[in-house]
């Protein structure tokens, strides 16, 4: 068994289809997206459709996928800043009833046995009732993951939302491919992993490069609310 796993695409096109471009030079059966298909980019109606369409993609629940599927809070919360606010409303404004019918049927969990092995596949470590996620630990240990972690089964679990990349091993493997969609650097990385007899894997970090400057200028051409702040909180202050 080979399969993919990538994280919080975030409706970044160019970085989508360099991601793409990879899982088929590198042939692997299937693909796990880890939440947060949606938000923060400029194309929500082409990136979900491309998503959705690709026969061998299994998705979770994230945040941003939350509240695009189930009602946007109304009136604004105090927690939600104004800038925020307006692009979520953007976001739902770009995607279509059948889209939203499509994200409201993701869990917020998959626990798969692959070959053998058991996988646990989630954006983030879930609060009690599992339909919204914990805090983020900025500085993740083996120790407070296994803790973060400790309801799910898995040998290996595969999380994102928190964007940096991260691969550490405690009780189990867990491994955070990073942000696909939205980094300083041009470039859309995933986790291959290649299951094999008795039990044994193989997880390798990769990365695409993909048109940064594209984005940019859908950003700027499509007038994204809240881009500004986009770019100082999730590019690294470019533009």
């Amino acid at each position: 068994m080979k399969f993919a796993v990538m994280a919080d695409v975030h409706v970044n096109l160019s970085a989508l289809r360099a991601v793409l471009g990879e899982v088929r030079r590198r042939g692997y059966e299937r693909v796990y997206h880890l939440g947060d298909a949606i938000g923060i980019g400029p194309y929500p109606a082409e990136c979900l459709a491309l998503m959705l369409e690709q026969p061998d993609f299994r998705f979770v629940m994230g945040n941003h996928d939350a509240l695009f599927a189930f009602d946007l809070p109304s009136p604004r919360p105090l927690w939600m800043p104004r800038e925020e606010f307006i692009h979520h409303q953007w976001v739902r404004a770009q995607l279509d009833a059948a889209a939203r019918a499509a994200v409201r049927g993701w869990p917020y969990l998959i626990e798969d046995d692959l070959d053998g092995v058991g996988v646990s596949l989630l954006h983030y470590a879930l609060t009690e009732d599992g339909r919204d996620f914990a805090p983020i630990v900025h500085q993740p240990t083996p120790d407070k993951l296994d803790r973060l972690f400790s309801e799910v089964r898995g040998q290996l679990v595969f999380y994102g939302h928190h964007h940096p990349v991260s691969d550490l091993t405690g009780r189990a493997r867990h491994v955070n491919p990073s942000a696909l969609g939205c980094g300083p650097e041009p470039l859309a990385r995933l986790v291959g992993v290649h299951c094999g007899p008795r039990g044994r894997v193989a997880v390798r970090h990769h990365a695409a490069p993909y048109r940064q400057d594209e984005v940019f200028k859908a950003f700027e051409r499509r007038q994204v609310p809240a881009r500004k702040a986009i770019y100082r909180a999730f590019f690294g202050g470019v533009n």
